[in-house]
């Protein structure tokens, strides 16, 4: 599974490491040239991430099919453990579908990866 990150917060962080060397004053030239370099790493970092393709990710919701028999219909059912939505294909002769159509959980178990 991949992770994710966000740019702004990665932008965010540099920002901050970045600031604490913006005011630095140095009492010798190798302080100075120090300085120098750390900022500039800094905005060579900030100018890669600016470079990275985003993705549009959403968090993963995790479910299981439920069963409950019905003494109305007289039949078993099965509802999904995250919003309560009735398969639709219950009746299909395929068995349970693999995502809820109403909330998108991933029908897997109700376990996180």
């Amino acid at each position: 599974m991949s992770d994710y990150l966000s740019k702004a917060l990665l932008k965010f962080m540099i920002d901050k490491h970045k600031s604490q060397y913006a005011d630095f004053e140095g009492e010798n030239k190798n302080s100075k040239l120090r300085k120098k370099l750390i900022l500039k790493g800094y905005n060579e970092y900030e100018q890669i991430i600016e470079q990275i393709p985003t993705a549009d990710v959403a968090e993963v919701k995790h479910g299981k099919w439920e069963s409950e028999w019905s003494i109305i219909g007289n039949a078993l059912y099965f509802h999904c453990s995250v919003c309560g939505e009735s398969d639709p294909w219950q009746h299909t002769g395929r068995g349970p579908a693999s995502y809820c159509p109403r909330c998108g959980a991933k029908m897997d178990g109700g376990e996180e990866e």
